[in-house]
């Protein structure tokens, strides 16, 4: 999804947790967000570097929220990680998902414009999810990561 912005993302690790959740999932979005990227900071980029983090969940939020990321955080130690609850039997739709809050990441916002050309009915940073999985950014959000990173927020990338 995102070979078309001309960014390469790298899987370098996957870690699993099978015995005990190593961090506190309540049901909250913004707590767990917080708790991952604690957890991300101080014990997954010790055994693991890497310049974000997104955990998968099975977990759902109590408020229907399937994914929750900082904006602009892309190259940031601390907050540079997501979460994507696997809600959908889908693999597009999860992976739509995971890419939306890497999207927040780079420091796009959500598609709420009129003029946010799409070639689809909804493109990735759209805010609800469908039943079909988008592929393709909006004019708004490439715009979005083209201001991002003219403030030089790509520079741990380059």
């Amino acid at each position: 999804l995102y070979a078309p912005l001309n960014i390469f993302i790298a899987l370098v690790g996957v870690v699993i947790w099978t015995e005990r959740d190593e961090i506190s999932l309540n049901g909250i979005e913004d707590d767990t967000l917080s708790n991952f990227l604690k957890y991300r900071k101080g014990i997954l980029s010790n055994t693991m570097p890497n310049d974000n983090a997104q955990l998968l969940t099975m977990k759902k939020s109590k408020d229907g929220i399937v994914g929750n990321a900082l904006k602009g955080t892309i190259c940031t130690f601390e907050f540079s990680g997501g979460l994507a609850v696997n809600h959908s039997a889908v693999i597009g739709l999860v992976a739509s998902t995971v890419a939306h809050g890497l999207g927040h990441n780079f420091g796009m916002n959500h598609d709420f414009e009129p003029d946010c050309e799409c070639l689809d009915e909804k493109c990735i940073m759209n805010p609800g999810v469908g039943s079909v999985a988008p592929t393709h950014w909006s004019v708004c959000s490439r715009h979005s990561l083209a201001l991002s990173f003219e403030m030089g927020m790509d520079h741990c990338l380059r």
